[in-house]
């Protein structure tokens, strides 16, 4: 499964003429957190220095890194801006802005993703834009939360666009929504309902493509071309939110969730979902786990507690393997390294070890507290590491 996982990223590069180094789209090119770029100098991150740092607005979308520009998203005034800033000075290339008031926890959510030289957002209100990523110039837009009669959730829209081949992949309605990537247009719509903030996440069975979409309730897997339901489970936490994207690997799924409902492995064969193992190990509330080898590295506990932090569990039995305490965090594995992201705006790298947390270097990075902080996963491309708190702050750490 790496091996073929590892083609399908070569062949990917290739075709869009992306560097091994760009982080082009929500999670990075295989949408798993997981980027290969290797020569980056971990301990460099104790000296904290900043390439650039600028502010782009509230928000919590993260960052999209590819061909030389950085994309991102805030919000000003009511008014939600999409940034194409330059890759090494941060200067602004573009930018492009829509009228859009706020939801609690105020600002953008969804991340601008890449594809095929243009731009696609999703805005906290229902927005939905794609752009020629040169020049930011408007393909098409549309606001879909109008568009479909649909009641937005308590936080507003959070999930970023997912795009396989020419459908673009939306965790709205029921059970998601399909849009024409190139015109904008309803290839199919699931009916209005209640949904939840995770990405949807696309995996292949039996040479057929799902993607797993989460409702407030639900975990649905979705034929991708027709909408149909293939099988859904019930998921459901004390609040109505599902916010950490599934993982898939051998058959198997992995769910997890916060507010104390934690975590689980499903069975998919026959395309029946079945429980493995559940247990409290990993209690992702919106931060996505990572899978590396036998071994899942995520969140354990919420935001706002002192008892939050890092746990590494076996994914084959959901065995606790260790944890660390510190503090509600996120993650991403770059070159056999995690690279991880607290609340309070800590940034630590440690070893891709299942035996032991093993921290490599350590240092705060970025202003927080708790009216501001930071609940973004980091990403690192082309060695900077970009982190941005809640009020705006987007920093770029030289990491070579």
């Amino acid at each position: 499964m790496k091996t073929k996982s590892m083609v399908l990223t070569l062949i990917l590069l290739l075709i869009t003429n992306l560097s091994a180094a760009d982080w082009p789209t929500w999670r990075g090119i295989n949408h798993d957190g997981i980027s290969t770029e290797s020569g980056w100098n971990p301990k460099a991150i104790e000296k904290v220095e900043k390439a650039w740092e600028i502010q782009v607005g509230l928000g919590y979308a993260i960052v999209s890194v590819v061909n030389g520009k950085v994309y991102t998203m805030g919000n000003t005034d009511e008014t939600n801006i999409i940034y194409c800033l330059d890759e090494k000075t941060g200067k602004e290339i573009w930018k492009h802005s829509y009228a859009s008031g706020n939801t609690a926890f105020e600002g953008t959510r969804g991340t601008p993703i890449f594809d095929n030289g243009k731009i696609y957002t999703t805005g906290q209100l229902g927005h939905v834009t794609c752009h020629e990523a040169e020049t930011g110039k408007v393909i098409w837009k549309r606001n879909l939360l109008t568009d479909y009669k649909t009641d937005n959730i308590s936080w507003g829209i959070s999930s970023s666009p997912i795009i396989e081949g020419d459908i673009l992949l939306l965790n709205l309605n029921k059970s998601g929504v399909a849009l024409n990537k190139n015109t904008g247009k309803d290839i199919w719509v699931s009916e209005s309902a209640d949904f939840s903030y995770a990405t949807p996440m696309i995996y292949e069975m039996n040479d057929k493509k799902y993607a797993a979409i989460f409702s407030q309730e639900t975990m649905f897997s979705v034929d991708i071309e027709t909408g149909k339901v293939a099988w859904e489970y019930p998921w459901k936490t004390s609040w109505d939110i599902n916010g950490a994207d599934p993982i898939f690997f051998d058959n198997k799924m992995f769910l997890s969730s916060g507010y104390k409902v934690g975590c689980a492995l499903l069975d998919l064969t026959n395309n029946q979902p079945k429980e493995i193992w559940s247990n409290k190990n990993i209690s992702a509330q919106f931060g996505s786990c990572v899978k590396i080898g036998d071994y899942i590295y995520g969140p354990k506990g919420d935001c706002g507690r002192k008892t939050s932090g890092l746990a590494c569990i076996d994914a084959k039995t959901g065995e606790m393997q260790w944890e660390a305490n510190l503090g509600f965090s996120s993650l991403i594995v770059v070159d056999n390294k995690l690279v991880i992201v607290t609340e309070t705006g800590n940034l630590h790298i440690a070893e891709v070890n299942p035996k032991e947390y093993k921290e490599i270097a350590q240092a705060n990075v970025i202003d927080a507290d708790k009216k501001n902080p930071v609940w973004c996963a980091p990403v690192l491309a082309n060695k900077r590491i970009y982190i941005r708190n809640h009020q705006g702050t987007l920093v770029s750490l030289k990491v070579d």
